[in-house]
Parts: structure tokens; sequence; C-alpha cells
């Protein structure tokens, strides 16, 4: 424990050497100073000035532990054939020697120095080192390997050649013209054997009169050349593209199972929750340390090592500041607990209930209708903490993503469940201010409407269009498009009333140098509101012409009016 006065920061502790897993003080003056520039931070704006927030006490340790990654080896192949020899991939002379070296793939990844040592700094090379990383998998495509077993076409028996099964081996094939006969049908005489001379009949000279001549295809042998396999009775065998051998390729990927472990023991049950929910997360953002611990280099000694024959333990030595530290804010004390080397403070009271108390009945009052609101928003949001609460309110983000938002940017001094209810407040709040401008705007923009659907019915352009010939259907969706457009416009002029109030109320809370955007009021029940007047007035409209002016009613409502009206 080491007492602090008030406007000195932690000294430096050089600590004498301790066992592993012992906790020592070797929390440094800038951590510190961290964890009071982010509580500063938190407090900025919220009723206390910066300076009257000092470190009281500190009492926090840097606790070190052991942690190990265990990676068991997998080996994940496919084996695809190909024709020929591959001379490329590594060699299995037989099928016993191909499944020997496949089954020591992962004995050889973790003795031999090279291939392990591209598995460690692959993991380590990662952002979380590979530390806290629970049921995951991963592949190491460094280590991808490709083996080769040569096999003996049973096809063609080795030889890269296989008997022509169109010629069954002769070469030769019966003629596809004489059909093997040796002869055809003479094509001057048509087989009769004689042919017209003047007016007689003369004996064909072509065939001599005997109506058949030598095949011209086979010159009268009866059989042709064969020309899948050009006469040689045999041909490529196509399985092994003529070589007599198929390789059988094995294309090797290692993978690995993670799963990760620490010691437990030696950390406070508090470290041990935080390192088992975000492991990973701590050491990507700085807030743990990790070094690997010296390993084995030589063959021999990795051979010797207590792993397993598939796996490889990755040894840490990890450090994670952690424990109490004490703030004075005027004559207050603020108990917080330290963790990590970026100074984040948990398990602090919620002192911003306290520092903004003022400001949160103000916004509570408002939220009830007790007073005037706007001077109670007014007063709620000179807090800083109620007046982020009431932007994130009035801006376009959901409930969820503000309360996130929300909850990243004051992580300690006040709990999720008390901003939720505080965002809530002020949601109702602003709603109760922008109630009368809505309605107002809303009922501007009915007039609006009300002012030309008068002007198109009145005036006759209905009528107009309709003697002009365009078809009775087009004309009554017309009419209906104007329901919508009612709609639409009410509530567009109430949404732009309410902003016009609700941005020049909050404008004043928006930080120096950002946009005044996102402050339009969602429309909840004005649509319905809208919706309703609009009808109100396309059916009051429509009554008038009906009873008075029928000539100028579309023709579909004078019916339904009657109807409704008798």
């Amino acid at each position: 424990m080491a007492e602090l006065p008030p406007d000195t920061a932690a000294p430096p502790v050089t600590p004498p050497p301790a066992p592993p897993g012992t906790p020592v003080n070797l929390i440094d003056p800038k951590l510190v100073d961290r964890a009071l520039k982010r509580l500063r931070g938190i407090i900025r704006g919220n009723g206390v000035p910066e300076a009257e927030v000092k470190v009281e006490l500190v009492e926090a340790l840097v606790h070190s532990f052991s942690a190990r990654t265990q990676l068991k080896l997998a080996p994940l192949y496919g084996i695809r054939p190909e024709p020929g020899q591959n001379r490329i991939a590594e060699l299995a002379t037989t099928l016993e020697d191909f499944n020997h070296k496949l089954a020591t793939l992962a004995m050889e990844a973790r003795t031999i120095p090279e291939r392990r040592e591209a598995i460690v700094s692959f993991l380590f090379d990662r952002p979380d080192k590979g530390f806290g990383i629970k049921d995951h998998k991963v592949k190491f495509h460094k280590l991808l390997r490709h083996l080769v077993r040569h096999e003996g076409c049973i096809t063609c028996s080795k030889n890269g050649r296989i008997r022509c099964q169109k010629c069954s081996g002769d070469g030769l094939i019966t003629c596809n013209l004489c059909l093997g006969r040796r002869t055809i049908v003479c094509p001057q005489c048509r087989s009769t054997g004689k042919v017209m001379r003047g007016n007689t009949h003369r004996s064909c000279d072509r065939c001599d009169g005997e109506g058949r001549i030598p095949c011209t295809r086979c010159r009268g042998i009866g059989q042709i050349k064969c020309a899948k396999c050009a006469a040689k009775g045999a041909r490529e065998c196509e399985k092994c593209a003529g070589s007599g051998w198929i390789s059988h390729l094995a294309t090797i990927e290692m993978e690995a199972k993670i799963h990760f472990d620490f010691d437990r023991q030696v950390l406070p049950l508090e470290v041990t929750n935080m390192i088992e929910a975000f492991g990973s997360r701590l050491v990507e953002k700085g807030d743990v340390e990790v070094v690997l611990k010296p390993t084995p280099m030589t063959q021999e000694e990795l051979q010797r090592t207590e792993e397993p024959p598939d796996t490889i333990f990755v040894d840490y030595h990890a450090k994670v500041p952690h424990g109490p530290i004490q703030f004075r804010i005027r004559d207050r004390i603020i108990a917080a607990t330290l963790f990590g080397y970026h100074g984040k403070l948990i398990e602090a009271p919620a002192f911003l209930d306290d520092l903004t108390r003022k400001g949160q009945q103000a916004l509570e009052e408002a939220a009830n209708g007790k007073g005037q609101a706007a001077d109670l928003i007014r007063r709620a949001g000179r807090y800083r903490l109620l007046c982020d609460i009431l932007l994130q309110a009035a801006g376009k983000a959901s409930q969820k993503q503000s309360l996130d938002i929300l909850t990243n940017r004051y992580p300690t001094g006040i709990g999720r469940d008390r901003l939720l209810a505080l965002l809530l407040q002020s949601q109702q709040a602003l709603r109760r201010i922008t109630r009368l401008p809505m309605l107002l705007g809303g009922a501007a923009g009915l007039a609006l409407f009300t002012t030309g659907l008068a002007a198109y019915y009145l005036s006759g352009t209905r009528y107009r269009l309709e003697m002009s010939g365009i078809p009775g259907p087009a004309l009554t969706a017309l009419d209906a498009v104007f329901f919508g457009v009612g709609t639409v416009l009410a509530t567009g002029a109430a949404k732009m009333a309410a902003r016009i109030v609700q941005t020049s109320l909050l404008s004043s809370m928006v930080p120096q140098g950002l946009a005044v955007t996102g402050f339009t009021p969602k429309a909840q029940r004005s649509v319905w509101i809208a919706a309703g007047g609009t009808l109100l007035v396309m059916a009051a409209l429509l009554a008038y012409l009906a009873l008075r002016r029928p000539d100028l009613a579309p023709p579909w409502s004078i019916p339904l009016i009657h109807a409704l009206m008798p």
C-alpha cells in the first residue's frame, strides 16, 4: 500500500526479483496518470473542475502468470488422380509409404524447428498473440505440402496404348460403302448391264455388262484403314495420356484446433473472470502483456518435450495490472479497481449519479410535465453526461445503439440500467417540447393540402380532365393518391416544426465544430393523426361536392356519399 500526496502521482517502484506468479508493485506512474486522465475525462463537464480530481491511494499490483495455447495438429487432404508421373510433388513410393508420411506430418511439424517456428510465428503475429482463443480452428498455409504416389495404369497394363475396339486391333475395318462385298452397283447402267445408244440397248462399257464394278472406296479389297487408330490397331490410353502411369496427388494442409488455459490459482477471481471472458480482446487492446517463453530449438530437444506427438504447446509469460485505486473528488473519496495497462477503472461507485443529481431531477421534472420543459432540459444539459444522453435521444440511432454509445463513453461511474432510464426520460422530455409544434405543423400542412385539394375540384380541373378523354380509372387512382399526398404533407410539416424547436433547444449543447444534424423527431403517432385529418378533409370536401356540386364531384363519390348520408 502506498499513500500519495494529493498533487502527486504514484512514484516508480523497482521491485526485487520475484518467482513467477507472485504479484509485485510494478505500477508505472504513467499508468496511474492514464487512470487519472480517464477519470477526469469522465467527470469533465459534470459539475466538478478536473483539477479537483486527484489520486489518493494506489494499491494495485502487477500480476504475472503463465498461460498456454495448445495446437492439436491434424493434416487435411484430398487426393486427385492425374495422368502421367508427377515429378514436382514429394514422392511416396508405396501406399504404405504414403500413409506413413501422412501419419508423421503432425510429428514433423512439431519437431522440425523450421516448421514449428512457422506455426508459432503465425500464431504470435496475430493481434491477440493466440492468447485466449477457445474452440477455434486455423490453417497454416505456409505448411502446404504435396505428396504423390505413382501407380501403373491398369487400363493399358502400363504400356500407354490400348487395343483399338473399333477394328479389334487389326487396323482395318469393313468398307462402309461396299459392306465387304468388294463391288458396288455400276452407276452408269444401274446394275442392268445395258445402256441406250440411239434407239438400241448396248452392253455397258463401264461394267462390261456385269452391272457391278469394283468398290471405289476400298478398291475392291472390302476393307479400309481404321481412322480411330490410324490403322495401327492400338491407340493412346486416355486415362494415363499414353504414359502408362497414374499419379495420385494429395494436397495436404495442416490444421490446428486451438485450446487455451492459464494459471488461475495465482490471480484474483476478478482477473480470472476477465481473462476467461475477454482474453483475446484484452491482449489486442494492450491491457494484458504477453511474451513467449523460451522453447527448445533443436530437433532432439523438441523430441524430448512433454508434448503429445501431434500437439504444440505455446507458453506465455503474461502480466496484468489490477487492484484498488482511490481518487479524491473534493472532499469525497472514490474507490475503484484499476485493470490493465490502459488504466481502465472497474467496480467504481456511481459517482456520476451523485454529481449530476440536480440535472437528473430537472430532466425527470421535464419528462413528467412539471414546469417549463424547455428550461428544465437546458438546466439538465449543463451536465455533459445528461447533454450526451439528450443528444442521443434526439438522434437517429436506435435505443440499443444509443445505449451502447453511452456505455462505451461512460464505462464507469454510472450503470447501464441507469443510463437506459435517463435515455427514456430524455426521449419523454423531448416529446413534451415537440408535441405542440408537431400539432401546429400538422395543422398547417393539412391547411395547405385542403387549399390545393379544393382548388383541384372546385375550379373544375378534375371535370376538364375527365372531359378531355382521360379514362375514369386513371382519375379515380389520382383521387386515391391525394390521400397519400395529404398524409405525407401533414406529417412532414409536423416533423419540420418539431425539428425547428428541438434544434434550437439542443444546438447549444452540440460540441463546437460539430454540425447540428439528426435532430428531426420521429413521426410516431403524428402519421396516424395526419392520416385521420387527411381523411376527414377529403370526406368533407367530397360530401359538399356530391350534395351541392354533383357536376364537379368524382362519379364514384356520389353513390358512396348518398349511401352514407341518406
